[in-house]
Parts: C-alpha cells; structure tokens; sequence
C-alpha cells in the first residue's frame, strides 16, 4: 500500500521534529517547513497529499498559506491545521478555506519524578476519509 505523501509545517523545531518521528511510520514525510512561506514553496514542489501547519508561523500565516495555495490548481492538497492557541474564528476560517481538518493541542503540565514535562494531548477533529484512508 501506497502511504500518503505529507509536508510538515511547525515553528518550533522540537514540536517539528517530534511529530515527524510520530508520522513517519505511517506517512511519507516528503518536507518539513518552519515558516509559512517555505510552506507554500514545499507544497508546490512535492505536492503532496497532506499538508499539516501549524496556524501561528513566522512570515506568512497557516491560513495565509492555504488561501495562497488554493490559488494554483494544480495543488489538491488537503490541509491539518494544528494550534496550541485555538480559537473558534480560526477554526471557522480555516474550514472556509477548505482545511480538513483543525486540531487543538492543549498543553497540560505535568511532573514525572519530580521534574517538570510538557504532555500534549490531541483530540483530532477532521474531514470523512479519502480512498487513501485520511
């Protein structure tokens, strides 16, 4: 089985990083971007299937992004948008736009031996799947 071809779209290396680690076994990450203009520049030239963006990125925005790539037909992309500030007038806008999908990453503190960590739990809001299962 063919697995989807995905670009990776976060500002904060380590978040970067650690989702690329978690999807990789699943997906082909085929790019990784740290702004919204390398982005776009990724998803134009891989054109892959899945695109998942942080919304909040230097230079130009997730949603910008989208709007910016929904102009070029040849792109048929669908967008995850990930947030760790998720409000409801993004999530509006981006499904208006034509994302997929909109998932808040709340952020719970916790302590493991007596040191502080971070735990991100998903809760994953998204579109019917396609043939390719996402």
């Amino acid at each position: 089985m063919t697995r989807a071809r995905v670009v990776l779209a976060d500002d904060h290396a380590i978040f970067l990083q650690g989702l690329q680690h978690i999807l990789q076994s699943e997906f082909e990450v085929v790019a990784t971007a740290s702004d919204g203009t390398s982005l776009i520049d990724e998803v134009l030239r891989h054109k892959p299937e899945v695109a998942v963006a942080d919304l909040a990125m230097p230079e130009v925005d997730g949603l910008e992004a989208l709007r910016q790539l929904k102009q070029h037909s040849e792109v048929s992309t669908r967008f995850v948008f990930l947030t760790a500030s998720p409000d409801v007038p993004s999530a509006t806008q981006a499904f208006r736009l034509g994302a997929h999908a909109y998932v808040p990453l709340p952020v719970k503190p916790i302590s493991r031996r007596g040191s502080p960590a971070t735990s991100f739990e998903i809760s994953w809001r998204r579109a019917a799947p396609s043939k390719r299962g996402f």
